[in-house]
């Protein structure tokens, strides 16, 4: 599941002393990497279907949605405000929020829904909180998502995008001695 892009990334960030940017990118990359586990999980309870499976596939869907939606309000962050990265690397942050702002906000509703679910448990007469229908996962009858191989694909290859960024921006010749 780890990235050796990404590990490249925050290596050289911290490299070159840029603690701030560290922790967004180390924090945005552990959200991919719940996400990529809370799928992975997912898949293998999914297939071959299994009704005792059920509870805990829903339960993992529905982590990834929630990781997927931390890691895109992770995204807006730098695309709004003033970071310390260089400018090919502000610039790349903020194009991937623009090019897949409709992804990350599709993950909102749902996770909102999933978030405040135990104020409806409270009500008996509901028992199913969660459903699917194909690869939408629908959350209380308000939200629904999809979640599939490509709605994976589009988390990986946004973080992938901005850690080839920061690792061209950030290139260190020694460190690149040392993995050669």
């Amino acid at each position: 599941m780890t990235s050796d892009l990404a590990t490249k990334a925050i290596i050289s960030l911290a490299c070159r002393n840029h603690s701030d940017e560290v922790k967004w990118f180390t924090l945005f990359h552990r959200d991919v990497e719940g996400a990529e586990a809370s799928f992975e999980l997912f898949e293998r309870l999914r297939l071959p279907p299994n009704p005792a499976n059920n509870g805990m596939m829903m339960y993992h869907a529905s982590c990834f949605v929630c990781a997927v939606r931390r890691a895109g309000r992770l995204l807006k962050l730098p695309s709004e405000r003033r970071t310390r990265f260089c400018e090919p690397v502000a610039r790349a942050v903020k194009l991937e929020w623009k090019k897949r702002h409709a992804y990350f906000e599709s993950f909102k509703r749902p996770r909102d829904a999933i978030e405040h679910i135990d104020e409806k448990a409270r009500d008996h007469s509901k028992w199913a909180f969660f459903n699917f229908h194909g690869d939408r996962f629908d959350v209380d009858g308000v939200a629904s998502v999809t979640i599939n191989q490509g709605s994976l694909e589009t988390l990986r290859s946004c973080r992938d995008s901005i850690a080839r960024d920061i690792v061209q921006a950030y290139s260190d010749p020694i460190l690149d001695l040392l993995h050669a």
